[in-house]
């Protein structure tokens, strides 16, 4: 089965995290980690778009889960220790309206939904 509507989201979601990430290479001079954590995470993006497009439900709850822990960690880290910008998942996710937060946990739900069903 397929999840187009995680598809879709997916999608935006890494064109949006990836183009950040490009424009931090090509504007950011130093300290370069905050631009890796944005890149991850428009590449894992990309392959949750992907395998929510080809229906795969277990690698899809692993990406989701992958995602939400990064979210967790980098947020939960930043409350600390400050980076020298943000990444797409500081302050979990607020430059992007806690999206990076509340769309794992509304993905593992619909997985787990389609699957029980």
């Amino acid at each position: 089965m397929r999840y187009v509507g995680l598809t879709t989201l997916y999608a935006f979601w890494a064109l949006a995290i990836c183009s950040r990430a490009t424009w931090q290479y090509a504007t950011r001079i130093g300290d370069h980690l905050p631009t890796h954590l944005s890149a991850i995470a428009g590449l894992l993006y990309l392959l949750i778009a992907y395998w929510a497009w080809r229906g795969w439900a277990k690698a899809l709850l692993w990406g989701l889960i992958i995602e939400l822990g990064g979210v967790i960690v980098i947020g939960t880290y930043e409350i600390f220790y400050q980076f020298s910008y943000a990444t797409a998942w500081s302050h979990y996710g607020a430059g992007y309206l806690y999206m990076p937060l509340i769309l794992p946990i509304i993905g593992l739900v619909i997985v787990q939904r389609q699957q029980t069903q």
